[in-house]
């Protein structure tokens, strides 16, 4: 049983410690096995969809809505996308890089599109080129808030 979510867990047994989140459920003492996800909210996911079916809607859900999972899934991708930076990082500083050709903080204008990135832990971390400012803005935004928290200093 994962702590965060009911009716997974984490099986650290599958390959060279690579592991995958396992969602089940039981019914009249019958285990039922509903996948294998990667990540934990996906598996949290199904294991709702698996117990809306079999308990009915009066029963402890982990998400309310859809909207909510697509919210926590969008924050885990994050953060399994930037781990390997949070793990090396001693101080935690977060730079917007220096070279700043617009009004919004951690973009640079390269060949008619604007680049999102910034320096963490002496490394350059790019966060994908986009047409619009605005959408490169909210990309350095999202990877912020999960690096910092919700008081760091965004563009909106």
């Amino acid at each position: 049983q994962s702590g965060e979510y009911v009716g997974i867990y984490f099986d650290q047994s599958r390959g060279m410690g690579t592991g995958r989140y396992q969602s089940q459920i039981y019914n009249c003492n019958k285990k039922y096995h509903l996948g294998t996800y990667i990540l934990a909210c996906d598996a949290a996911r199904a294991y709702d969809e698996g117990a809306r079916a079999v308990k009915g809607d009066d029963w402890k859900f982990n998400f309310s809505s859809v909207k909510s999972h697509e919210d926590v899934r969008m924050e885990e991708i994050l953060r399994a996308h930037i781990k390997e930076y949070v793990d090396r990082a001693k101080d935690h500083q977060l730079h917007p890089i220096a070279q700043n050709n617009s009004c919004y903080i951690g973009l640079c204008k390269r060949r008619n599109r604007y680049q999102a990135a910034l320096t963490f832990n002496k490394r350059k971390l790019c966060l994908g080129t986009y047409r619009l400012a605005t959408d490169a803005a909210r990309a350095y935004d999202e990877v912020t808030k999960v690096l910092r928290g919700s008081d760091a200093e965004t563009n909106f």
